[in-house]
């Protein structure tokens, strides 16, 4: 049994696509019809029976034909019995001689083959010609001289070793192998070189012994290797503990982008890993730059209201993981060539909301031209692209990037990168797998890697070309069920001779900017180690400066050296006080080295309070930052709202205005390390997603002008594509006030405009009462109202009554609405948890009505409320109680939990249809798309815009009793009730999907003399003759003799 268990294990890791068909026959049910080593017959017995299974199966034929198939037990073993009695019969004729056929004898071919050893000639000769049709053409001899033709076979498969899944080590597995896999095509030229002077306490040199253990003939990587390989699966679990002390990163083990490649970008930050005071060994920032990019930022505050321009220059500093996400694929289509040509480019610039220094939470200059340059001076070996929300957005993936249009220099160079890998997650099953183009045997191979299959090897995929496996459009690139692409790693072809002509290149662009680098003799490695802004008009500032408040140690100040004409009609900036320099130790410690001396401060000018977007608070503990741009955290709860950095916490970025907010103070649940997730911070927008908002007209040209007129509106979204035009900010009129201007219509306006309707709705008086509306509500909302009518439901009840009695009457769970409800109550009666003593859990019958009309999505106003509680009665008089069973003493009760849940729910689905105007139909169809939501209760926006309005008046009022006294005051004066108006109570939102059953339509019908609101008479009459015209005969109800 044990050699047959290998044989097949042996058979299955050779053709792992016939594994599900040898695991069937590997059943001991199967098993034992074809493998001797199940076999529980003896020997003699197995081979005494017939090779072939034909004579049962013809007797089996024999027997559906007499009897036919699918018999009851009964009919089945009577016809069984006579079938068997008639074969005994014939037995027994044969026996005594009895001829039991009619004509000739039909098994003849028996005693045939006993004569002549065949049955029929055309069987005797084997190897007889095959006839074929003559073309009337000379015969073909050539492909009987040629070779016979070459069959081709499955191919066997291939397998890579790698890591076998332990703990959650995916995550872990999947960069180890691509990294590696992208490492090994330079390793001796580029890799090796740069590695082994590492010390030996640098967690990076462990990760060179994992790639050198790979590479280098440690082992043989081709093969399988029965219960995984030990060696890297020992290596990768001393890593993994290794990990964990490395500085700024934990074990996850968590489905998200920090997991893959965190520990990565964290080993490589050599600012975190080196706490001392020494400066940073040469050997571990040249191996950092094997996996990460330098940059500096220069930022630039021109045509300010301080009359001076000044700089801000970032010292040298590792640049963040390449991320892409909606956003970069709106703004490339999805060009990954053109994204990454644009972060090379030196001259790009990207403009930013408000300056950066500060003073009390509050921009220093105003009304500037702010933009930010980030200039990259290194391009990493392996370049790690991380990618988000790849359903929404396509990407192109290409087989090579390069960072130059067109530059034969830079091409001859190698300064190119060669697609190397992919890594795939899945949200479901928190599980990461890859696939790569491996060069190991000398024969380019693609392979798919998941830890948790094939004891952590790789398997070879059937294709060799890269076109639909690693490149091309995302969403075309065939992966596994439930995951979606996470991260391409790429390879640059040239290693680190490319990179040293790269950043050549960039310095060369970069000093035409007015920038200055300065090499460290003992570095070799060619990256700068400080610069310096070299503008013929421009001063370095001080720290002690008064126009730094936010001093950092990180970054260098600079402003003009003579004044500029300040904007006309601009607000002068906000002046700062002089500050007192850090302490020694705190600068001996982040200072950068060989930092030039600061000249003298200038004067500033005339102080003047500023215009600002967003109310901040200052920080009261300001640390030195790592980030580019200062911390701007609106978050609740946060410490520190305006922080020039923080080295222990985790930010992020926003879109618009480059400044950083904390993680941990942004709303949980939130990925927002995820480049598909788009955070813009609270200063940048005014107003959140369906915020309800006070608005002018947009061509009001004077908005403080008593005479203009306010509209309640509601925002709907902010285009980013047109920043700084009149298309920004999108909202729509609302139709609840009197007077209303252009109700339900769309309308844009500019962020210069929002930005003042904004500051004007914060300040309660600036606005007078007489310039806002009156809002106006229907009729059934006023608490004093009695006589609710509706002449269009009641019409429509009254039709639909004898359709609903039948449904009622019925109670068929096939229909939709009676079956949801006869299951929704039999859970609901369901005996719950041990309740406590005295306290009643079981619901009535009422209860559980409501609570499935609210599940099913039924709501009502009380003028429907009133037409249908006259409907109902007139259902159960309607309704005769001898449709139920007479002996059923709960009859009546029956009749009202009926009448109550599923005949309250088919009236209310009425004036759904009736509101969106569908057909009348009451077969249930509608429940399907109440329940998936297609179709929403419409909320009416009256009593929030009545609170808008009266904040905007009075402002926030604090003592409860006081708000609503006050509140009830002006809701009397700023209401007005509408018999007319019915805002809608429901909406349709996407279009049903649900297959259309019978119908069970409703006709409405009214008497002649009955006239419906909205609707013309029956006849027409002229005018005056209303009295004399003749009233319709009516039947006479016959009288019940019961």
């Amino acid at each position: 049994m044990d050699e047959f268990t290998d044989c097949a294990e042996s058979f299955i890791r050779d053709f792992p696509n016939a594994e599900s068909w040898i695991r069937w026959w590997m059943l001991p049910a199967h098993a034992t019809m074809l493998f001797p080593s199940f076999r529980k017959m003896t020997p003699e017995l197995w081979n005494s029976l017939p090779e072939t299974t034909n004579p049962e199966e013809a007797q089996h034929w024999k027997i559906y034909a007499a009897l036919k198939r699918r018999l009851a037990l009964i009919p089945g073993i009577k016809g069984l019995f006579a079938f068997v009695e008639h074969y005994r019969k014939l037995e027994e004729a044969a026996a005594h001689g009895t001829k039991i056929y009619y004509g000739n004898d039909p098994q003849q071919w028996k005693r045939t083959k006993a004569r002549l050893g065949y049955t029929k000639p055309s069987r005797h000769n084997a190897a007889r010609r095959r006839i074929t049709k003559s073309d009337s053409r000379p015969p073909d001899t050539s492909k009987a001289l040629l070779s016979k033709q070459h069959v081709r076979t499955q191919r066997k498969a291939e397998y890579e070793k790698s890591y076998k899944w332990k703990d959650n080590s995916c995550w872990l597995d999947c960069a180890l192998t691509v990294v590696s896999t992208a490492a090994a095509r330079d390793y001796a030229q580029s890799m090796a070189p740069i590695f082994e002077s590492l010390p030996t306490t640098s967690p990076l040199k462990d990760l060179f012994q994992m790639v050198h253990t790979r590479t280098q003939g440690s082992i043989e990587l081709l093969g399988y290797e029965t219960g995984g390989s030990d060696l890297l699966n020992n290596q990768r679990d001393g890593f993994r503990r290794q990990i964990r002390r490395v500085n700024g990163h934990t074990d996850p083990g968590l489905c998200s982008f920090n997991s893959v490649f965190g520990w990565l970008y964290a080993m490589c930050d050599y600012r975190r890993t080196a706490r001392t005071k020494a400066a940073v060994d040469p050997a571990i920032e040249r191996a950092a730059s094997y996996f990460r990019s330098t940059i500096v930022i220069l930022k630039t505050c021109t045509e300010n209201s301080s009359g001076f321009d000044h700089w801000q220059l970032s010292h040298v500093r590792q640049r963040p993981e390449f991320q892409l996400g909606r956003a970069a694929c709106e703004k490339y289509a999805g060009n990954m060539r053109k994204w990454f040509q644009d972060v090379v480019r030196v001259t790009k610039s990207v403009p930013s909301a408000a300056c950066w220094q500060v003073e009390d939470g509050r921009p220093f200059c105003l009304h500037g031209n702010v933009r930010t340059q980030e200039i990259l001076l290194n391009i990493p070996v392996v370049l790690i692209i991380e990618i988000g929300d790849t359903k929404q957005c396509e990407w192109d993936i290409p087989a090579s990037i390069t960072p130059y249009a067109s530059n034969a220099a830079a091409s001859a160079a190698g300064v190119k990168y060669s697609i190397v890998a992919h890594v795939y997650g899945g949200e479901a099953n928190k599980h990461f797998t890859a696939r790569y183009v491996s060069t190991s045997g000398a024969k380019r191979r693609i392979f798919d890697y998941n830890d948790m299959k094939h004891e952590g090897h790789a398997i070879q995929r059937s294709t060799k070309t890269l076109a639909g496996s690693l490149t091309g459009p995302s969403r075309s690139i065939k992966i596994a069920e439930n995951f979606e692409l996470y991260g391409l790693v790429y390879h640059l072809d040239g290693g680190e001779q490319a990179q040293k002509f790269f950043r050549k290149q960039q310095v060369e662009n970069a000093q035409k900017l007015g920038l200055k680098f300065h090499f460290d003799p003992s570095n070799d490695n060619g990256v700068p180690s400080r610069c310096e802004f070299n503008h013929p008009h421009a001063e370095r500032m001080d720290d002690a400066s008064p126009w730094i408040k936010q001093p950092s140690l990180r970054n260098l100040e600079y402003i003009s050296n003579f004044p500029r004409s300040p904007k006309k009609n601009a607000t002068p900036c906000l002046p700062m006080a002089p500050r007192v320099p850090p302490s020694s130790s705190d600068s001996e410690e982040d200072a950068a080295p060989n930092t030039p001396p600061a000249p003298a401060t200038l004067p500033l000018p005339s102080p003047i309070e500023p215009d600002d977007d967003v109310e901040v608070r200052s920080s009261s503990q300001i640390t030195s930052s790592t980030t580019v741009c200062p911390v701007w955290c609106s978050g609740e709860g946060c410490e520190a709202y305006f922080v020039e950095g923080d080295d222990e916490y985790d930010e992020v970025q926003c879109l618009d205005c480059k400044w950083w907010s904390h993680i941990r103070c942004l709303p949980k649940g939130i990925d927002w390390h995820d480049p598909a997730v788009e955070f813009i911070c609270r200063r940048c927008k005014f107003f959140e997603a369906e915020e309800l908002v006070l608005f002018p007209p947009p061509s009001t040209s004077k908005l403080e002008d008593g005479s203009v007129r306010w509209y309640p509106a509601r925002f709907l979204r902010r285009d980013r594509q047109q920043q700084g035009t009149n298309l920004e900010f999108e909202f729509v009129w609302l139709d609840c006030v009197e007077n209303a201007v252009g109700a339900g219509q769309k309308f844009s306006a500019s962020r210069e405009f929002c930005k003042a309707v904004y500051h004007l709705c914060e300040e309660p008086g600036k606005i007078k009462r007489s310039q806002l509306p009156k809002v106006r509500m229907p009729q059934y909302l006023d608490p004093n109202f009695t006589g609710h009518n509706n002449p269009q439901l009641e019409a429509i009840f009254n039709s639909a009554i004898p359709s609903i009695a039948g449904i009622l009457t019925d109670f068929s769970d096939l229909h939709p609405l009676v079956g949801h409800y006869i299951n929704f109550a039999a859970e609901a009666k369901k005996p719950k948890k041990r309740p406590k003593r005295g306290v009643n859990l079981t619901p009535t019958e009422s209860s559980i009505a409501f609570d499935w009309h609210e599940t099913i999505g039924l709501r009502s106003t009380p003028e429907q409320n009133a037409v249908k509680a006259l409907a109902i009665t007139k259902l159960l008089r309607r309704i005769t109680f001898d449709a139920l069973d007479p002996d059923d003493k709960s009859s009546p009760a029956e009749w009202n939990i009926r009448v109550s849940s599923v005949g309250s729910a088919l009236l209310q689905i009425l004036v759904v249809q009736h509101e969106l105007g569908e057909p009348l139909n009451l077969n249930g169809d509608l429940l399907d798309d109440l329940l998936s939501r297609k179709i929403i209760a419409s909320t009416f926006d009256g009593v929030p815009v009545l609170k808008l309005i009266m904040s905007c008046a009075m402002g926030q009022i604090t003592n409860a009793t006081t708000s609503v006294e006050k509140f009830a005051k002006f809701e009397r004066e700023f209401t007005v009730y509408d018999e007319k108006y019915r805002p809608p109570t429901f909406r349709r939102i996407a279009d049903s999907t649900v297959k259309p059953t019978p119908p069970i339509t409703v006709t409405v019908k009214r008497a002649a003399e009955d006239e419906i609101e909205d609707e013309p008479s029956p006849t027409r009459v002229k005018k005056g003759e209303d009295s004399e015209r003749p009233k319709p005969r009516r039947r006479a109800r016959a009288k019940n003799s019961g």
